[in-house]
């Protein structure tokens, strides 16, 4: 069992090195902590972790917040927009307090809207007779001119059936009005 967990913990720390890096002091390239040396100029990697900057604890006491400015209620250090840690201390910010409702539209609205309404429907009133009256004079005459449009299509249409060349119904070819035969299939004609 515990040849399993030194496998384990190796195979980890190989892992964990693997995902850190580090800037080589000498030529300032990345460098993994699986790496023996650096790749652009060749610092072994011990030289490379021993040279890293520490870690500073975070600040004592930030810059003061402007008024309205959100800020983290352990440390005081002020908060970016959307921000769920603090950028100073690392504690939890807390959810932002739900904004106040909106009024309603409809009671903000309402009493610009009612005038408008009540204008329309006095128009609509006024409008409604002679828009009746109109309809009952216009719907003869749009009966008469339809009625007057379809006798004229009709009359042009026996105008134009009469003035295309007949053709003999047997070989569909044209014949000359007052033959008695086609002259080219030699079908009589009507």
């Amino acid at each position: 069992l515990q040849e399993k967990i030194a496998a384990i913990e190796a195979e980890a720390a190989v892992a964990a090195a693997t995902y850190t890096t580090y800037v080589c002091p000498t030529c300032g390239r990345k460098v993994t902590g699986t790496d023996k040396f650096c790749s652009g100029c060749g610092t072994p990697i011990d030289v490379i972790k021993a040279n890293q900057p520490q870690k500073s604890a975070p600040a004592a006491s930030p810059a003061p917040v402007a008024p309205g400015t959100p800020a983290c209620a352990v440390c005081g250090a002020p908060l970016g927009p959307g921000d769920a840690f603090c950028m100073n201390c690392g504690s939890k910010v807390a959810a932002p307090a739900a904004p106040e409702p909106a009024p309603a539209a409809a009671a903000t609205v309402a009493p610009i809207i009612a005038p408008v309404v009540d204008a329309a429907q006095a128009v609509g009133d006024a409008v409604e007779p002679t828009l009746n009256a109109f309809t009952a004079t216009v719907e003869p005459i749009a009966d008469a001119v339809v009625d007057g449009v379809s006798g004229v299509v009709e009359a042009t249409a026996d105008v134009i059936q009469d003035a295309v060349a007949p053709v003999c119904p047997v070989c569909g070819l044209p014949v000359n009005a007052g033959d008695k035969f086609c002259e080219h299939c030699g079908a009589k004609l009507a």
